[in-house]
């Protein structure tokens, strides 16, 4: 189901999330959304209206990048990222590929991690863009109800 809006086509997640930060335009709060709601138009909306978000998506959305590295040349630890119109796409490989949008954190400073190497109690330590903690930090309480259902 779309919507238009200003002249824009936006989907039914989208839709969903425009009209609960209405009450947020101008205000510069953070909103953390998950693969489901998120895309690159709904993050340039937000950032017009002074609501920085970011969150996870799914790499087919329209208008995400479409010359990704292929999962398979990645290594875990490896991280791609680039920009467009102010919103930054990010690629990170742990065991699988996360993908993330934001329109106001930077994918560059990092950090290390220490991960279990598949098939083994050893850990590797690999490198992790701080912006995965945060999500990670931010989005746990909805994580908690996904598992409750």
């Amino acid at each position: 189901m779309d919507k238009k809006r200003s002249g824009l086509e936006i989907g039914l997640g989208e839709t969903v999330v425009l009209d609960l930060t209405k009450p947020l335009i101008g205000l510069g709060c953070e909103v953390y959304i998950d693969n489901f709601f998120n895309s690159p138009l709904m993050q340039y909306i937000l950032a017009k209206q002074n609501i920085k978000s970011f969150g996870t998506v799914r790499n087919q959305r329209k208008h995400t990048p479409k010359h990704l590295p292929l999962d398979k040349d990645m290594k875990r630890g490896d991280i791609y990222a680039t920009n467009s119109e102010g919103i930054s796409f990010i690629k990170w490989m742990d065991n699988k590929a996360m993908h993330l949008l934001t329109n106001f954190l930077s994918p560059i400073p990092t950090q290390k991690v220490k991960r279990k190497q598949v098939g083994s109690a050893q850990c590797l330590e690999i490198t992790c863009p701080d912006i995965v903690r945060k999500y990670s930090k931010n989005m746990e309480g909805v994580d908690l109800m996904d598992k409750k259902k």
